[in-house]
């Protein structure tokens, strides 16, 4: 057998569990493979039951650009009331060309090496969703720095990427640590590195950790793995030996079938067969003989795909673990399985103790495309035209055309999602800007 390295052997003990009342906001402990909620007003200060997290991811962006997702916290809370987490995509760190989307690193150190406009546009959204109730999960994107660059201009090579990048998380757990309900700080979603071996990827996530909880030790921290987050690669070596760690994997599984992107035209269903390949990618030698062995894929498959692979993580080493993205495109028609396909997954994340978040709740503008009709991505919200440049009376005589509801697929989230916890939040206010905390050491040679 092969002997599990001591990190494994540290994290399979239930640690960090409460064992009486915290003072302080509200907050979620990794206590083995549960989430307790600690501190803010509950009684005595907690702890509190058990919770699973369910939700959606937001978009930093279109809640910027847009004037109608202003109000997309009260529209969640209505279309989705069971929900109690957001995903909050937000930090856009070297990610976003500053032409085209919403850009939010710099060179000021003094600011944590982030735009103020951008933590700005962060404070609104992240305190009008926690004083609805809502959990949040920040997240940190870097788009251009988390692949590899062949000249070393990335997070895997550059000691002065890496070290600001940590200060910049030290800076924003610093600022959100008196915020309620600030369920974690995800490192760097998706990181996209094919070329990083995985103690590498591991080594800049414990960093990432050790920065956040320097300066907010109750808050989660969330890690995952490279490439994508994919699923199969969900294993031992993501593990840190550290305490309220939350693993997280996407599952956009088979990609071919949640995208509707099949070249089957509108053959592809669910349940439906599908090639190996299309359902297990690059890793489908470990399921099949070959590529084109035809693999059935319905609710008992998506069952022993989550039990095999997230939830067997979590039950060998008594750790908790969260999907952070997972969603089906409108495209892919209801009466194909879209529906059926995500009360299955629903349904095996709830079993399996899985919190789970849906992408996504807005995407961008999509000009002429009727509302109510199976032609949208994965976004709940419908966006026919408004793209923030008409005027005021423009948008006011085409309102009722302009957005709505993904009826269908909300009804699904209403429907199995666990009902959220009734924990009251007793806001507070905004911390001063933090001071920039010490730099990190660099990192250890390649």
């Amino acid at each position: 057998g092969t002997t599990l390295p001591a990190v494994v052997l540290m994290q399979s003990q239930a640690r960090g569990c409460p064992v009486g009342p915290s003072s302080g906001p509200l907050r979620l402990s990794a206590c083995g493979a549960s989430l307790i909620p600690t501190g803010g007003r509950l009684p005595a200060g907690g702890p509190a039951q058990p919770l699973i997290l369910s939700g959606v991811n937001m978009w930093l962006h279109y809640y910027h650009q847009l004037a109608t997702a202003a109000h997309d916290v009260a529209w969640l809370r209505r279309a989705v009331p069971s929900a109690n987490v957001i995903r909050l995509v937000g930090l856009y760190w070297n990610d976003e060309d500053p032409e085209k989307g919403m850009e939010c690193a710099t060179e000021d150190a003094s600011q944590g090496y982030l735009d103020p406009a951008c933590v700005a546009v962060l404070d609104r959204l992240i305190a009008e969703a926690t004083a609805a109730g809502l959990w949040v999960i920040l997240t940190a994107r870097a788009h251009y720095i988390a692949d590899d660059d062949l000249e070393g201009d990335d997070l895997w090579r550059s000691p002065t990427l890496r070290r600001r990048f940590l200060a910049m998380w030290g800076w924003v757990a610093a600022r959100y640590s008196s915020y309620q309900r600030i369920a974690g700080y995800e490192i760097l979603s998706e990181p996209r590195t094919r070329e990083t071996a995985p103690e590498h990827v591991s080594s800049l996530m414990r960093d990432g950790c050790d920065a956040v909880h320097a300066r907010d030790p109750r808050a989660l921290c969330v890690v995952g793995p490279a490439p994508y987050y994919k699923v199969f690669n969900f294993d031992e070596r993501i593990l840190l030996d550290r305490e309220n760690v939350l693993y997280t994997f996407d599952f956009f599984v088979p990609w071919a079938l949640v995208t509707a992107d099949t070249g089957k035209g509108d053959t592809a269903t669910f349940p439906g067969t599908f090639p190996c390949g299309d359902v297990y990618l690059s890793w489908w030698r470990d399921y099949c003989g070959s590529k084109d062995q035809s693999v059935r894929v319905d609710a008992g498959w998506i069952r022993n795909a989550i039990r095999s692979l997230p939830h067997a993580l979590s039950s060998r080493h008594n750790v908790p673990v969260y999907c952070n993205q997972w969603g089906v495109k409108g495209e892919l028609w209801a009466d194909h399985g879209r529906l059926a396909y995500a009360r299955a997954l629903l349904d095996a994340f709830v079993a399996s103790n899985i919190s789970s978040t849906y992408w996504i709740w807005r995407s961008y503008p999509k000009d002429g495309r009727p509302l109510g009709q199976p032609v949208w991505g994965f976004e709940l919200v419908h966006n026919s035209g408004f793209n923030g440049r008409q005027s005021a009376a423009w948008v006011y005589e085409h309102r009722a055309g302009l957005e709505g509801i993904d009826v269908e697929m909300s009804g699904v989230l209403r429907a199995k999602l666990p009902m959220t916890e009734e924990i009251p939040t007793e806001p507070l206010p905004p911390p001063p800007p933090p001071s920039l905390p010490p730099s990190p050491p660099p990192p250890p040679p390649r």
